[in-house]
């Protein structure tokens, strides 16, 4: 007898936070824009309880902060959040890639060549929102290489932390060249089996972003909590 499965709606907190993340990620609600629980339970049309879990949870996240006088804000753009999220990132992706077998790297080179295509195209056409998206898939692709990763969401979470900043505050064209030359580079040492190499090129390619961030980005600033 096939298993059955019951596909459940999704909770309505879950609906809450998918909304305000996308329209905070999208800059609709820009950054420092205070939140209240009442505000938002009458645009949202819906009790204060689920908007109260859905504001813990997008705390939680990273990009609202609470007031100690009540209220949230949305989170500036944080310099030591933005390390400190970029650190998640660059541990799990490193730790899968050391855990890697023969097996799961064939898979991997299997999924990701057509990726590192589009990404050539994109960089050609100096279409950045699509570049993005596929380095967005590029690096979920290196969890394909050890298939008992435990930190998928923590991994998925600093992802979409690390998006929202670039978005609002990267310039689009960032050195995406060199970008791609430092994927190039660690595929095809991933692909003769050169996992170490692999890694160590993974952890420069972090290290000069965040080099560059703090350079070129003097207005990204550590957060300062709003009392007010």
């Amino acid at each position: 007898m096939k298993k059955l499965q019951l596909n459940r709606p999704p909770l309505l907190v879950d609906l809450i936070i998918e909304k305000l993340e996308q329209a905070i990620m999208d800059g609709d609600i820009p950054p420092a824009t205070r939140l209240t629980e009442q505000m938002l339970s009458q645009d949202l049309n819906t009790s204060r309880t689920p908007v109260r879990e859905a504001l813990f949870k997008l705390e939680q996240m990273g990009f609202v902060v609470r007031r100690e006088t009540g209220g949230w804000d949305v989170r500036s753009m944080d310099i030591d959040k933005f390390i400190e999220r970029y650190d998640v990132k660059a541990m799990v992706e490193v730790y899968s890639i050391l855990r890697s077998t023969e097996e799961t790297r064939l898979r991997f080179i299997k999924t990701i060549e057509p990726i590192r295509l589009q990404m050539k195209e994109a960089l050609d056409n100096l279409d950045y929102e699509r570049y993005r998206k596929k380095d967005l898939e590029f690096h979920s692709s290196l969890l394909l290489m050890y298939e008992n990763c435990t930190n998928e969401k923590i991994y998925e979470e600093s992802l979409k932390y690390l998006l929202w900043v670039r978005k609002l505050a990267i310039s689009p064209y960032l050195d995406i060249q060199e970008s791609f030359r430092n994927h190039t580079r660690m595929i095809k040492h991933i692909e003769e089996g050169y996992v170490l190499k692999a890694a160590d090129e993974l952890f420069k390619h972090h290290e000069r972003l965040i080099s560059k961030v703090k350079t070129d980005l003097p207005d990204l600033k550590p957060l300062q909590r709003s009392t007010n």
